[in-house]
């Protein structure tokens, strides 16, 4: 299992952590974080939510 919960921003960042999920077969992926990261204020969702589905 990663040791991060939030995709990384850099899409090729982004991809090294979940390509391999892929190959095994993972299908979805859960978005979290911790809450000092500012998870809980609606700039930091929305700002998430623009950065769309990570590519693999």
């Amino acid at each position: 299992m990663p040791s991060c919960s939030t995709t990384p921003t850099d899409p090729a960042a982004a991809s090294d952590l979940l390509g391999p999920l892929a190959d095994a077969g993972a299908t979805w992926w859960q978005e979290a974080g911790p809450l000092d990261a500012g998870i809980d204020r609606l700039p930091y969702v929305l700002g998430r939510i623009a950065n769309g589905p990570p590519a693999v």
